[in-house]
């Protein structure tokens, strides 16, 4: 559960990541890391909604972190949206 925790303020943090930047090459560069994280994070995400004994992420702590992926996507390129 803690992971899951873990890993929703990881999301939010990176979700600004690269936002002041102004080259390119660094643009691009935080957009991979973003991809890399959803990669990475979002099926464990999707299996963690619900725990066992009790949710792993309360509904507004579920709310935000759902907000912050669909921010994040709808960052990356169309073709790396899907």
């Amino acid at each position: 559960m803690t992971q899951i925790l873990h890993s929703a303020f990881l999301f939010k943090e990176a979700k600004d990541l690269g936002v002041d930047e102004i080259e390119e090459s660094k643009i691009k560069q935080c957009m991979q890391v973003k991809l890399k994280m959803l990669q990475t994070w979002l099926p464990l995400l999707c299996r963690a909604s619900n725990g066992t004994d009790a949710p792993a992420l309360s509904i507004n702590e579920r709310a935000g972190l759902e907000r912050v992926l669909e921010d994040i996507i709808e960052e990356l390129e169309q073709e790396k949206q899907e």
